[in-house]
């Protein structure tokens, strides 16, 4: 007596972008060469792009940096304050 096959039902809904990624590489690691790879994927309905999901979210912004507030020191200023509080150029310079 000959046992009938049994009969196979094909998912009702395609595998998800992952699934369908480590389908592909577990196919390229078991073909002989290209052509045999390419005639893989083709039987199974799968495409060598698939190998490389497109990111689930998009990055996130980043947010602008705030601008600076109030104003800087200029230069000559900056001078006067470190020479009042006892710092010169020579004191720096042997420090």
């Amino acid at each position: 007596m000959i046992a009938e096959p049994a009969h196979i039902s094909a998912p009702s809904q395609n595998p998800a972008p992952q699934q369908r990624a480590r389908a592909v590489r577990a196919v390229a690691g078991c073909a002989r060469d290209a052509d045999d790879l390419a005639e893989l994927l083709d039987m199974l309905g799968l495409d060598p792009a698939d190998a490389r999901p497109q990111p689930q979210h998009m990055a996130p912004e980043v947010p602008e940096m705030p601008a600076p507030r109030g104003r800087g020191i200029p230069i000559a200023e900056l001078t006067a304050m470190l020479a009042a509080a006892g710092f010169t150029q020579e004191k720096c310079r042997t420090a």
